[in-house]
């Protein structure tokens, strides 16, 4: 008796968690996102020298869609993209860490401070030929080293949709000023792709590639969409490139999981971990190595 209770327990609490689709539509989602992070840095061959960051940034911005999402059965995550919505997004933030020297480091601490402005926007022609276009304008300032960067990352692409299965190729450019320089775009050649499909409406994978300035980036991750309202997922990345503005050697590697839950059909909330690692080789033939922890936490509202 007891066994058949908890037999029909099981159901009971998968349809309490369950989401029913509710036919409401949204025009708009709002987003704001904040992020906590900390990195252990160590320089070599000066073994004594390093230290640590703590920082955090903070944004916020909004989707609009080209025409009202409908909660329907699929996953709320996925509802954009299955029902072909074009999409226009703005948004913004800033933040900023304190770099603090090890007790027997001979380097200086250093504050630095950003901002980031972003506009971006795709759509489909005959629910077939993609298109996507983007700008950003990143800024940041390193107080005690006294160095400032300004740079307008701006970026185009296109592509076919073949059902549930997006295939896309861009094109990048990054004009940068240092301090008082001139804009200079230092690499013209950031070519990249980029596959995303949807399986059964209930897994997304995705994969990317793109060029960089003697070398290139790769990644790729996948989401699992549990009851509509879950989803969880994994991603790795790395690359190996050359900044010849400023004469060093970068390599990264890195990988991150998540976990999205939506309360209702119109607000979700997503935590995120990450960890990657970066390494820059510069020309007097020191080394820094950096290993850096983040936390996001970010919120999505579709209201009516």
């Amino acid at each position: 008796m007891v066994y058949r209770a908890a037999m029909l327990s099981v159901p009971l609490f998968a349809a309490t968690l369950a989401l029913a689709p509710t036919g409401n539509s949204s025009r708009l989602e709002l987003d704001a996102d904040f992020e906590f992070f900390s990195a252990a840095i160590a320089l070599a061959p000066f073994t004594a020298d390093g230290g640590s960051t703590l920082g955090g940034d903070a944004g916020a911005g909004f989707t609009l869609f080209g025409h009202r999402i409908v909660d329907d059965d699929a996953p709320l995550s996925l509802q954009p993209y299955l029902q072909y919505a074009a999409t226009l997004h703005v948004g913004g933030g800033g933040g900023g860490y304190r770099f603090t020297r090890d007790a027997s480091s001979t380097l200086p601490g250093n504050d630095s401070t950003n901002g980031h402005a972003e506009v971006s926007a795709s759509g489909y022609l005959d629910r077939t030929l993609y298109g996507a276009l983007s700008a950003r304008v990143n800024y940041r300032h390193d107080s005690d080293a006294d160095f400032t960067s300004l740079s307008i990352p701006l970026s185009l692409a296109g592509g076919v949709r073949l059902g549930d299965v997006r295939l896309s190729i861009g094109w990048g450019v990054a004009p940068t000023r240092y301090n008082d320089d001139v804009f200079k775009v230092s690499f013209w050649g950031s070519a990249f792709a980029e596959v995303y499909a949807v399986v059964h409406r209930r897994l997304s994978l995705e994969a990317s590639v793109s060029v960089a300035d003697g070398g290139a980036n790769v990644g790729g991750g996948a989401w699992l969409y549990l009851l509509r309202r879950f989803s969880v997922g994994a991603s790795v990345h790395g690359g190996h490139g050359h900044n010849a503005e400023l004469g060093f050697t970068a390599d990264h590697a890195g990988a991150d999981v998540g976990f999205t839950a939506w309360t209702g059909p119109r607000f979700a909330v997503a935590v995120d971990y990450a960890f990657d690692w970066g390494r820059w080789s510069y020309a007097n033939g020191t080394t820094e190595d950096d290993y850096t922890s983040t936390i996001d936490l970010s919120f999505r509202l579709r209201p009516r």
